[in-house]
């Protein structure tokens, strides 16, 4: 369990911390950054343990009914032990371990593999390359087709949803040009 606001580190919590900087690391070298300096190194790490701690939290947190959320606000203003944090948590939340690995998850994919980072991988793959002209990622961004977002294919009329669904009938698909051409969904 990660340190969710408390001042009295205990024995597991450190080695939770160190297998966190374990996992850090292993993120700080799969990114490969440039960028970050031997000398950064440090500071990175630390910025990195208190952003997955939080992601940790936050998730589990997220998870707790509100009931539990007003018993955890309580919890914490006795300035609980990491012990009855942990026992907090076992109790409140369902397959713990396998919550804690989904923020470990989730929180790698976000960092290893920003939107803006596969954006513009994306774009600079299906790009034509012009010698001499430099037009930056952003402009190929805004001027890249938007595609349609997915269907769901079980989405059928008149399932059971909460709203009515109108009884329209279908669009009427693309025609060829010739106004006789025009096909209908059956």
């Amino acid at each position: 369990m990660s340190n969710l606001g408390t001042n009295n580190p205990s024995n597991n919590d450190v080695v939770d911390q160190k297998a966190l900087l374990v996992f850090i690391d292993d993120l700080i070298k799969a990114k490969n950054d440039p960028s970050i300096t031997e000398k950064e190194l440090p500071e990175v790490r630390k910025l990195l343990l208190n952003e997955v701690n939080l992601a940790i939290n936050s998730h589990l947190v997220n998870l707790l009914p509100k009931k539990a959320q007003l018993e955890l606000d309580k919890l914490l203003d006795e300035n609980p032990s990491d012990e009855q944090l942990n026992v907090f948590f076992i109790r409140n939340v369902s397959n713990l371990e396998i919550e804690v690995a989904a923020a470990l998850l989730n929180f790698r994919a976000a960092y290893l593999y920003s939107v803006r980072d596969q954006i513009v991988k994306a774009v600079e793959s299906i790009s034509p390359v012009v010698p001499n002209v430099q037009t930056s990622v952003d402009e190929k961004i805004l001027s890249a087709p938007l595609s349609p977002a997915p269907v769901q294919p079980s989405a059928a009329p008149n399932q059971n949803f909460d709203f009515p669904l109108p009884s329209a009938p279908p669009a009427p698909l693309p025609s060829t040009g010739n106004p006789n051409d025009v096909k209908k969904w059956n």
